[in-house]
């Protein structure tokens, strides 16, 4: 009798949490605007459908992150990102750019963003097209950094560039420097209405090291912060009120980089 009453409960408690795990599912989507999987719950909810024959609009822009499988000066064949809308569509899109780029190619195994506005094109029964001569190789152009302070202020490595056979990626073309924290347990990036580490963001192509010191060099140039040169080849030095910046260009061949607390400066690499 109890163990009747035992494998009962046990149902009705695996029956409870799969139908709170539904619901949160659901009301996750709900909040997100994205069709429901199981029910509105009694809600009243009717999200927008998403059809490939009216998604993207044709005055809209989207952009997805794609690896380089094939290119030429006048093409690119791109593997989209698991995570991206496009790669429900096609597991490869023909990336046209309607002129030649003559010497210029992007790289077999890069991460690219692809820019692009209208539906792709699924219509000739062969590879999906786009045309499009939108495309970053610095990740995605908007983006938000901020850091997750650490209790103890050391420097640990993130990527090392020296070591190309790291399991992490296939390409290897975030790994433009070695890249430090010092003070810090994590970098945030918000990028494409995700937040993801930054590590992992690079990796994935969502963002380059190149592009950070864009923005911090941009932000010199508007006002926002102070940069700091130093003659030892070309240094700089970022202070942000959350975090500072330190990129390397000395003349004995240093280009590291380092995020970091505030009160960190161009000594940190002897830290």
């Amino acid at each position: 009798m109890k163990k009747k009453v035992l494998i009962i409960l046990s149902v009705l408690i695996l029956i409870t949490i799969a139908i709170g795990g539904a619901y949160a599912i659901d009301m996750n989507r709900m909040k997100n605007n994205k069709p429901v999987v199981f029910s509105s719950w009694g809600y009243d909810y009717a999200p927008p459908e998403v059809e490939q024959n009216d998604y993207p609009l044709d005055n809209e822009e989207q952009s997805f992150v794609g690896k380089v499988l094939e290119e030429t000066t006048t093409y690119m064949i791109v593997e989209p990102a698991n995570d991206e809308y496009e790669r429900t569509v096609a597991e490869k899109i023909k990336i046209e750019y309607g002129t030649d780029h003559i010497d210029y190619l992007y790289g077999t195994g890069r991460m690219v963003v692809i820019y692009y506005k209208g539906k792709i094109n699924t219509d000739d029964g062969k590879m999906s097209s786009i045309k499009t001569d939108d495309i970053s190789v610095e990740g995605f152009r908007d983006w938000k950094m901020k850091v997750v302070p650490s209790n103890e202020h050391t420097t640990k490595k993130i990527y090392n560039k020296a070591q190309p056979h790291d399991s992490d990626s296939e390409s290897f073309w975030h790994r433009q420097y070695n890249l430090y924290y010092h003070g810090l347990e994590d970098v945030i990036i918000t990028v494409d209405g995700e937040q993801h580490s930054l590590a992992h963001a690079l990796k994935r192509g969502k963002i380059t090291m190149s592009a950070i010191l864009a923005k911090a060099n941009q932000d010199v140039s508007d006002g926002v912060i102070d940069e700091l040169v130093y003659k030892d080849g070309g240094s700089q030095v970022y202070k942000y009120p959350d975090y500072t910046i330190v990129k390397y260009h000395t003349l004995d061949g240093n280009d590291d980089m380092y995020i970091g607390t505030t009160d960190i400066d161009i000594h940190v690499k002897d830290k």
